[in-house]
This record gives C-alpha cells, structure tokens and sequence, in this order.
C-alpha cells in the first residue's frame, strides 16, 4: 500500500461502516479525492491482512499461546447465523459488455460474541467484548470462537453461560468448544434463548387449527408462564397431550424442540443465580454486524469481500478498532514479536 497508515486506517473505517461510494464522498469533503477503485483496493488490502493476523494467532494458540484477559470473569458466549446474498459468477465465455453472468445465492454468515456480565447478570457497560463473523461454515466459527477464547484466557474465568436458539449445528459443538479451550464442564451453564422458545410456543399452537385464535393465544401465554416459572416437567406433559389426532405426528415434531433443550429451560434457577436468559446482544450483533452493512435489496457480495469487511466491522463494533489497527498495519515480523513478548510475560509473572 503506497499510501499512509493514518490514510488506510480512515479508509478501511469508513467503507467498514459506509457502503463504498459513501466512503469516497466522505473522504472528497475532508479533502482527500481518492478514486472508488483506489478506495476499494486499500480496504480489500487491510481486509486481507486483519485476515493474515487472524490466522496468524490461531497458529499462536496452536502452538500453546493463552492470553489472561478474561480470568475471574463471569462470560456470556453466544453464536448465530445472519443472511446475505453473494455474487457468484457463471463460468463460460464473457459477454459482449466483457463480462460474465453470475448467480446471487443466499449464504449464511455466522457470527459470535462474548462479553462479561457483573454479579447482577447484566452486560457490563466498559467490560471485555468480542466478536467475529465468517461465511465459513459451523466448524468454521467454532473454530475461530476456540480461538479467540484460548486467546483471551477463557479458561480463567469463573463462569461460562452460554445461550443460544435450538440450532443443532450450535449445541451439537458446545462439548467439543469446552474441551477444546480446557475449561470445567461444571462452571458452564448451557440457556436456551427464552423468548427463541417462546416464539416456538406460537408455532406449536399454530398447529392446532381448530382452535380459535384467542384460545391459541391464552394457552401460549399459560404455557409461557410455566416455562418461565420453572415449571418445565408441568409444561412438557401439558404440551405432550396435544399430540391426538392426524395431527399428532406434526405436533411432535413441533415438541421435540423443547423436549431435546428442557435442561437448558430451566430459567426460573436461572433467575436466582442472575443470568441472562435471553440472547439478545447476539440478535443485536447480527443486526449491526451483519444486516445493516451487508443485507440489502440489490446488494451482492463476492466471498471474498465479504469475509473481509465482516472481520473489520466486528473488530470496530467491539470497540477493539484503536488497538486492533495498528497492529494489522505493523510489519508481520512485529506480530511474533509482540506474541513473544507476552508469553514471556506471562511466564515471568
């Protein structure tokens, strides 16, 4: 990059947080006229080497690298999937025009944060937060979230409540996460998101056409309140009598939802011990990571792009972009350096 590292650093800021042509307005009324395609090669090329620094400290924790930011902690560690539409491009000749079709397919970018909560199970405002996203798949982000939690010293910390919605690819990896970064199966408290379960309780009434839609509403309510209260093994057999009829096999589809996470529906013990029983800064994370930057009408990523800009933007909105940037930007022997110096640290003390 022929250009200042103050310069890439705004750059890469702005068409993180602005679609491309926004970034090039912004920078043309601060005085820096800059051509889109210029604009577009600094961020893909910063893009690339916060990738390269990614894999770099998965290679750090391969080797035995563990950070201790996290020790004495009580951590939230959520994980969840967004929607975006890539540009795929058509093999065979080029058009006229000089260019080849392509296909806009739906993908699934996943996302994780964790962040720490205080005694009273709330978000602390100035405490540790961080996220990253990939358009890889589940062993993918499962990977980057061992990663990033050997890299923080998760297996420091005092606590581990980990939440999500019943997505299998979720629950089905949380064993191998825990082994994974070393840590006590005991201190770790699995929650099915709440109010993820609450929206099944409609879908589940739904099921039930002959009912009216005031009586599918007062029981979802009802059944709403049990769950909440605790009252899970009261809660399953009132829902497992419902499954009569021609109906009873959809019905128990519907069922086995709650069925497979009742250990993780106990929210009224939840409660007492002040955790979180929804995961509501994963839906917000993918709301801000994802959907307002990346998900639009018209707009297609290529992979590669994409993947890119993700990372970014999840280093800036976890607050972590003053620390981050100047790293990325340093040569690559400065990387090891700066490893180096912490395991030494770290044996020191």
């Amino acid at each position: 990059m022929r250009v200042t590292p103050a310069l890439a650093e705004e750059v890469c800021r702005l068409t993180t947080l602005e679609p491309l042509d926004e970034a090039v307005q912004l920078l043309n009324k601060r005085g820096v006229f800059m051509d889109k395609k210029v604009v577009e090669r600094i961020s893909n090329q910063v893009g690339e080497r916060g990738l390269a620094l990614r894999d770099h400290f998965k290679e750090e924790v391969e080797k035995g690298y563990r950070g201790d930011a996290a020790a004495g902690k009580r951590l939230v560690i959520s994980t969840d999937g967004g929607r975006v539409r890539t540009r795929v491009e058509k093999k065979g000749r080029k058009k006229r025009n000089g260019r080849r079709g392509y296909r806009g397919e739906w993908r699934e970018p996943k996302a994780f944060i964790v962040y720490e909560i205080d005694e009273m199970g709330r978000k602390k405002k100035a405490g540790l937060v961080e996220s990253d996203s990939t358009m890889g798949n589940a062993d993918e982000i499962f990977m980057r979230l061992t990663v990033l939690l050997c890299s923080i010293g998760a297996h420091l910390a005092t606590e581990w409540v980990f939440i999500a919605d019943g997505a299998d690819w979720i629950w089905d990896r949380v064993s191998k996460l825990i082994a994974d970064v070393g840590y006590t199966r005991e201190k770790v408290t699995e929650i099915l998101d709440f109010y993820h379960a609450a929206e099944n309780l409609h879908t589940l009434a739904a099921e039930l056409p002959r009912w009216s839609k005031k009586r599918q509403e007062t029981w979802v309510k009802r059944m709403r309140r049990l769950l909440k209260d605790g009252f899970v093994e009261a809660f399953l057999e009132e829902a497992k009598a419902l499954c009569v009829g021609r109906r009873a096999k959809r019905i128990g589809k519907k069922l086995a939802y709650f069925t497979k996470h009742c250990e993780r529906m106990a929210y009224q013990s939840f409660r007492r011990r002040r955790l979180p029983l929804g995961s509501g800064a994963m839906e917000s994370c993918i709301r801000r990571l994802v959907n307002l930057r990346f998900k639009g009408n018209g707009i297609f990523w290529k992979l590669e792009t994409v993947e890119r800009r993700l990372h970014l933007r999840a280093q800036l909105l976890s607050r972590k972009w003053l620390s981050y940037i100047p790293t990325v930007l340093s040569p690559k022997a400065i990387w090891n350096a700066q490893t180096l110096m912490k395991s030494e640290f770290q044996e020191a003390a």
